[in-house]
């Protein structure tokens, strides 16, 4: 009968320990970095809905503010922002209007909140170095009003690749109103998509859930709101008023709101509209229009 060496099972239970240890290590340092938040006693943990990320993405950040027993509660309401950046330019710069306001919280409790965010469309997918995907800077912070410096709470860099080349485009159908005129300062034409009373446009249904979003601005038509209705063939998606100013819808559809239509007429209907000489004096050719779409998104 074989005896085992004792003194060189006891060596190898040292080494299977030291790994170990290290392992250990290496994964409590990883986690230090991702969470390690500037408010003593708060942990931060973000995550987004998708895997992959990508430019022109919609996607949903979770994000869970987890305050342990070392959380001293704090009298002052603080701004959460998420942004992200690439060579110094914003991609996104979203407010996260948690409930309860941080004057609130407490120790060894889990905030939670969840919103929509956006990555434009900017990789280059033909120049040899973007490609193959970016690094983009992403970070949470407390901003305090008249603070100088927003306070860090996580910090982290994403790898975006160039959305799916699959990816549907939308087809701006009729009634649209296309308005060109220079960049402030300089001779570059600027392009800008109007709608009429009312327009359409076409999105290809891919029989599954998507996400719509629609990003734009509303005109000031005088004193009043403009009436903003949203249909989806004949049906009624959404009904809304609008101030002056930018504006954003999302809708998070499911494969029975699209119907089985391989393609759906999304239609655009304003119960008022300007002339475009009253938004731009150097408009010469005078046109009705609604509102300003910059972005729809279905994917």
């Amino acid at each position: 009968m074989k005896i085992a060496n004792p003194d060189k099972n006891k060596i190898f239970t040292i080494i299977w320990l030291l790994i170990s240890a290290f392992s250990a290590l290496i994964m409590v340092s990883l986690l230090s970095c991702e969470n390690k938040s500037s408010v003593r006693g708060l942990v931060v943990n973000p995550e987004f809905s998708d895997k992959v990320l990508s430019d022109n993405l919609v996607t949903k950040l979770r994000v869970k503010f987890i305050t342990t027993s070392a959380f001293q509660p704090s009298e002052k309401d603080y701004r959460i922002v998420a942004e992200a950046d690439w060579q110094g330019k914003f991609l996104f710069k979203e407010i996260l209007d948690l409930q309860p306001p941080t004057s609130k919280w407490l120790p060894n409790r889990v905030y939670e909140i969840e919103k929509y965010v956006y990555f434009p469309a900017f990789i280059n997918r033909f120049d040899p170095e973007t490609a193959g995907g970016v690094r983009v800077n992403f970070s949470i912070t407390f901003e305090e009003a008249g603070q100088v410096a927003p306070v860090v709470l996580f910090k982290r860099t994403l790898r975006l690749s160039p959305y799916p080349l699959d990816a549907p485009d939308v087809v701006y159908f009729d009634g649209w109103e296309k308005i060109s005129r220079a960049w402030p300062g300089s001779n570059q034409p600027l392009a800008e998509r109007w709608t009429q009373k009312q327009a359409v446009c076409l999105l290809k249904n891919s029989g599954r859930g998507a996400i719509l979003m629609i990003r734009g601005q509303a005109a000031a038509t005088g004193s009043k709101k403009q009436k903003v209705s949203l249909f989806l063939e004949d049906r009624l998606l959404d009904e809304f008023e609008l101030e002056p100013g930018p504006f954003e819808k999302i809708y998070s559809l499911t494969a029975a709101d699209l119907g089985q239509e391989p393609e759906l007429r999304l239609t655009i209907a304003v119960d008022k509209t300007i002339k475009a000489s009253e938004i731009y004096r150097e408009i010469e050719k005078d046109r009705e229009v609604g509102i300003k779409i910059e972005t729809i998104y279905f994917r």
